[in-house]
């Protein structure tokens, strides 16, 4: 198994995220990252990836997060500063990654951003932004518009990707040797009413995600969707009980589906073999 998987690759999701980090307590188990040279990832998915690339223990991460709440509410909203001050949030990234850069971290990394100035996708990678902070190049992929304040890199504002790619699979240059991980979590469905404009927020920007998701072809990659908590609708808080939840369906989900890849592996083997044997048989 720890030799089947070159890339992974983790979609956005906002605070059911802790899915992933439970996805990711369950591929260090099985040893699946030790053949990993790059990692992929969208908003949450970017923390996911610096996790796994600087060789953090999840479950270490879930323990500290656990208490905390980003939520630091701005006494001076505004579109630029946003609803949200951040500071909590950039603290437990500093807290995590301290002071290294892309270049500094071992594999690859390439985070979704979006550059609102020039209208296009940024993609802040290990190859093209070696000197940029880790803890930088996340903030700019999960930098939600009017909840977090504006990023600037270079001029321009970097706002989080996944308004236009949740989920970019399609960086990877080894599709066969890809494994990747979708959030399923709508954050608002029919029939649920928008009651504060935040929550119209929320639904613009999740029927945006679902639109870009029913125009891409992912059936040549391994993807594992990994349902939320469908009474979960917010996007940035929930509590304590829900985060060790979240945590612990992501690491199952994870669990079976590699048990799944892995018979599935050993049924093709065989099928090779048996095949083999057939063609040795008719030419002797």
């Amino acid at each position: 198994m720890n030799e089947c998987f070159k890339t992974l690759v983790f979609s956005s999701g906002g605070v059911h995220g802790l899915l992933l980090l439970g996805a990711a307590k369950e591929l260090v188990e099985q040893d699946v990252i030790s053949s990993v040279t790059h990692y992929i990832g969208c908003s949450v998915g970017s923390i996911i990836c610096g996790i796994l690339a600087c060789k953090i223990d999840p479950l270490t991460v879930i323990s500290d997060y656990l208490s905390l709440d980003i939520c630091d509410w701005n006494n001076r909203i505004s579109p630029v500063e946003g609803l949200i001050k951040s500071a909590r949030f950039r603290i437990f990234l500093n807290n995590l990654f301290g002071e290294k850069m892309l270049k500094d971290v071992p594999s690859r990394l390439t985070f979704t951003t979006l550059n609102l100035t020039k209208k296009k996708l940024l993609y802040i990678d290990t190859t093209t932004h070696p000197n940029i902070k880790l803890v930088d190049a996340i903030m700019m992929s999960c930098s939600i518009p009017f909840l977090f304040p504006i990023i600037k890199h270079q001029n321009d504002i970097i706002v989080d990707g996944g308004i236009t790619d949740p989920f970019p699979i399609h960086k990877t240059e080894n599709p066969n040797e890809t494994l990747g991980f979708n959030i399923v979590a709508p954050f608002f469905t029919e029939g649920d009413n928008p009651n504060s404009w935040l929550s119209i927020s929320y639904m613009i920007y999740d029927a945006i995600r679902a639109q870009i998701r029913n125009l891409q072809d992912i059936s040549k990659y391994n993807v594992l969707h990994i349902p939320s908590i469908p009474e979960l609708k917010n996007i940035i808080r929930c509590s304590p009980e829900e985060k060790v939840f979240l945590f612990h369906k992501g690491k199952n989900f994870t669990k079976v589906y590699l048990q799944a890849y892995a018979e599935r592996l050993d049924m093709q083997n065989n099928d090779v073999n048996v095949y083999q044997e057939e063609r040795d048989s008719e030419i002797q």
